[in-house]
């Protein structure tokens, strides 16, 4: 069972470079096609937008591991995009 990260605690290299469980992935991506649909984006505009990585929803769809540092970035883009347009509607 993974812990918990202490908010601002850094993530080692060795759990950067670990594949994800399937449910992660799977996780992930649903996380992302609920993203794209809400933000009306392209799943290519998505990948390079978030990791520079055209092929990445694809990928998840085809059933590829990511590393757990991908679905970091993956979600503090996410994040990041929510929170510039909540700003951007007032």
């Amino acid at each position: 069972m993974k812990q918990r990260r202490k908010a601002g605690e850094k993530v080692t290299e060795t759990e950067a470079k670990a594949p994800t469980d399937d449910a992660g992935a799977e996780g992930l991506l649903r996380e992302i096609e609920a993203f794209i649909e809400k933000w009306g984006i392209t799943q290519t505009s998505f990948g390079i937008l978030a990791i520079n990585d055209s092929k990445l929803v694809p990928r998840l769809r085809n059933g590829t591991d990511v590393l757990t540092n991908t679905g970091m970035r993956c979600r503090a883009f996410m994040r990041g995009y929510e929170a510039g347009a909540s700003r951007g509607a007032k």
